[in-house]
């Protein structure tokens, strides 16, 4: 069984101190929750030890993402521990993706140490960056998605206060010069506008919205990025944070949005700055951004660590993990 261990600043601060992954790709003749459960059944045998006579699996909803995947909640309670350990099995049509496991501080001591670490996942992922073309932008629609009128906002962590007289953007990691830019001094950059389609993850896109900021290339160029990076790690101020590979970082419609639609950002829309990569599902694009750090290493954001994809490409339909 392949499963990692890992977990983001995010997550932390909701409560949960480690997150599972176990990477399945099984296809059964069908899927449903009473189905899985007799799987997820096994697969916390894997990863906890357990008293089966003290806990139980209760199914709490399903969430379907695109018309292909969906997310089947449940809680493992135990009678003798105070709270639950969280389970979400993916499943794309008759395929068991993966079950990831978000475990609290109560839960963490029962838990198996025979366990793969993130590194593994970023020597995996790395190769599979290095050894695939990048994926150029097309003009159509991106599978799975569907035009709505407007965006719907997520505050995963809550919408962070913002002092702008006291924000900075930090540039750091491995480069050879660290650099940090006021409010003021990323309005008086050089600016480009771009006009393109943002797509959720969750299916959703909203057409034709207008972006205009710094080319994300330039805080590369500016810092001096060190070789051999092929990450950049993005820090929000509610603490959220994501990761994207080097290459589609500095593509050349990649930008720090300090506009929408020709106005100041919205503040729901991650004043005073947000990165937006159109050819990345939406969250990648992070909002509130604070830092910037550029890296060799693999590390999972708060999507990621919950079974996201590494990269998120909209065209390959990169919703999910799959080893």
């Amino acid at each position: 069984m392949n499963c990692v261990a890992t977990g983001s600043p995010g997550l932390f601060k909701k409560g949960i101190v480690k997150v599972i992954q176990c990477f399945i790709n099984k296809k059964y003749r069908s899927i449903d929750y009473s189905i899985l459960k007799p799987l997820i059944w096994e697969y916390l045998a894997h990863v906890f030890i357990l008293d089966n006579d003290k806990c139980s699996l209760e199914f709490v909803d399903n969430e379907p993402v695109n018309d292909e995947y969906i997310i089947y909640r449940y809680h493992l309670n135990c009678s003798d521990r105070k709270g639950y350990i969280g389970i979400r099995a993916v499943t794309r049509k008759n395929k068991l993706v993966m079950i990831v496991f978000t475990i609290g501080k109560k839960y963490e001591e029962i838990t198996k140490t025979n366990l793969l670490g993130i590194e593994k996942l970023s020597a995996l992922f790395t190769k599979q960056l290095v050894r695939e073309k990048p994926v150029k932008e097309y003009e159509a629609t991106p599978p799975g998605q569907r035009f709505i009128p407007g965006f719907i906002i997520y505050r995963i962590l809550g919408q962070p206060y913002v002092r702008i007289n006291e924000w900075s953007l930090k540039i750091t990691g491995e480069v050879e010069k660290q650099l940090e830019y006021t409010y003021k001094d990323l309005l008086e950059m050089e600016h480009i506008t771009i006009k393109t389609d943002f797509h959720c993850v969750t299916g959703w896109s909203v057409k034709d919205v207008e972006w205009t900021g710094v080319q994300l290339k330039r805080f590369a160029e500016e810092a001096r990025v060190k070789p051999g990076v092929r990450w950049v790690y993005i820090v929000s101020l509610d603490g959220y944070t994501t990761i994207v590979p080097y290459e589609d970082f500095v593509s050349d419609k990649s930008i720090l949005a300090l506009k929408m639609n020709n106005e100041s950002l919205p503040l729901e829309q991650g004043f005073p700055a947000r990165i937006i990569i159109p050819h990345l599902y939406g969250w990648k694009s992070a909002k509130w951004v604070g830092k910037i750090i550029f890296t060799d290493k693999y590390v999972d954001g708060y999507w990621e660590a919950l079974g996201y994809h590494w990269r998120g490409n909209i065209y390959l339909n990169e919703r999910f993990k799959q080893i």
